[in-house]
């Protein structure tokens, strides 16, 4: 069974020099409108990059695809709870059971468990729990559901540390004047919490809109990095 230590942390990537930088929320499965939703804004796969925030199984009906766009090379995205329950699950008899029949439904349709393991590899080899982007002097962060009070997350992340990451919605719910000051990153976008319309706070944007406005809206790097300095925690 795998364990907190098994997932990467972090990592970091550079500006980038030669296309355009896009971040989505949860893709939940749903590979055409995804696919759709970067037909509109052009993206070169030979230049641009799409960072995802995670959760990119279970719901809708092409699972497996979403999850093969980690082997692509412009495709990234950090763990969702989704995943982490699918890898840690795995092979422990009754809690595997139970999420094939509540949540990983897309599983039973598969022929052998072939391709299975093959997405749990990719899952631990390229979906770290948090990813940095840099643009000009802004550093922005991504998570999946709720951010550390220091960015990024280290080795000395707890389990309720990986809980908040992972399934955290006290900040997203929280009142501006709440919030703490995130230290080391500029401003974090994260996905889990649904909404209809991306939610800003000092220092955070959630952009999962999918579940509520059935259309995935991808925001350029740039655009989010220009509203870092608009939205910090005085």
């Amino acid at each position: 069974m795998n364990t907190i230590n098994d997932f990467q942390l972090h990592r970091h990537f550079q500006q980038n020099t030669i296309g355009k930088d896009y971040v989505v929320g949860d893709i939940h499965g749903y590979y055409r409108p995804l696919m759709q939703a970067l037909e509109l804004v052009s993206f070169d796969k030979s230049r641009d990059r799409l960072f995802a925030l995670g959760d990119l199984v279970d719901r809708g009906p092409d699972s497996l695809k979403c999850l093969g766009l980690l082997a692509q090379p412009w495709f990234f995205s950090v763990l969702g709870n989704h995943e982490y329950e699918l890898v840690t699950r795995f092979g422990d008899g009754s809690a595997w059971l139970e999420w094939l029949r509540t949540q990983a439904t897309w599983l039973a349709e598969l022929p052998s468990q072939a391709p299975v393991v093959k997405a749990l590899e990719l899952i631990l080899q390229r979906m770290p729990l948090s990813i940095s982007v840099a643009f000009d002097e802004v550093v922005l962060g991504l998570v999946h559901a709720q951010s550390p009070a220091h960015w990024p997350p280290t080795k000395a992340l707890t389990e309720q540390g990986l809980h908040k990451l992972l399934w955290g919605r006290r900040e997203f719910n929280a009142e501006d004047e709440g919030l703490c000051e995130i230290e080391g990153v500029d401003m974090v976008v994260m996905g889990h919490n649904s909404s209809l319309v991306p939610v800003i706070k000092p220092q955070r944007l959630w952009i999962d809109t999918f579940a509520s406005a059935e259309k995935f809206l991808l925001f350029e790097v740039n655009a989010i990095a220009s509203l870092a300095g608009e939205n910090n925690v005085e």
